[in-house]
């Protein structure tokens, strides 16, 4: 055993020959919960990339609950902060630091798969965008190129984080024969909602 963190916790580390594989678990001494490190491997084909490789993941062997905590063990916040959380009964992962949970849309959805396909694979490949929905709104991320949108779905409208004042158009002709196929085109909202188009007013991204 290895106290760690200001004493809060042990550290106890086996080996599994059958599976070749160093299993850590964690025990807090405050409470007595037990958690085990869990292998990114195990999320690589379920899981955007970015819930793979910015965290680490920490089961609760009493509840069955997985906490996405920061990657490094040194982080002063390393046992506080939980970004995420996944309920492996119900196989939701959902939000901790939002003002309202949010939860991640399953990447083999119908749902996912249809947004992705009509825009967002223009700009990235699959494993670098994931959907989170919070009611009738959903916050679409793009973690490689470090941008997002905010879809509504009582409008139809997906306004960009970066350029609040724009949202995607849905027509996506750019003057050409064949029209765009990579990128994005973005309108003023204001312009949207009048149904008044100015091809200068508009932003590739």
């Amino acid at each position: 055993k290895y106290s760690y963190h200001d004493g809060q916790v042990f550290y106890e580390f086996s080996f599994n020959d059958q599976f070749n594989q160093l299993i850590i678990y964690e025990r807090h001494i405050g409470t007595n919960e037990i958690f085990e490190l869990i292998s990114p491997k195990c999320f690589q084909n379920e899981l955007p990339i970015t819930f793979v490789t910015e965290y680490s993941h920490w089961k609760n062997t009493k509840n069955q609950i997985i906490e996405f905590r920061p990657i490094h063990f040194k982080d002063p916040n390393f046992l506080k902060s939980k970004s995420y959380i996944l309920n492996i009964e119900t196989g939701y992962i959902t939000s901790t630091e939002t003002l309202k949970p949010q939860i991640l849309i399953n990447q083999s959805s119908c749902f996912f798969k249809n947004l992705f396909i009509q825009y967002f694979n223009r700009l990235d490949e699959k494993p670098y965008v994931y959907m989170m929905r919070d009611d009738t709104i959903i916050y679409i991320h793009l973690s490689r190129l470090a941008i997002a949108f905010i879809y509504d779905t009582n409008t139809n409208c997906f306004t960009s984080r970066e350029y609040s004042d724009m949202c995607i158009d849905e027509d996506q002709w750019l003057g050409t024969l064949t029209g765009l196929k990579s990128g994005l085109l973005l309108s003023p909202i204001k312009t949207i909602d009048s149904n008044y188009k100015s091809f200068k007013l508009r932003k590739l991204i």
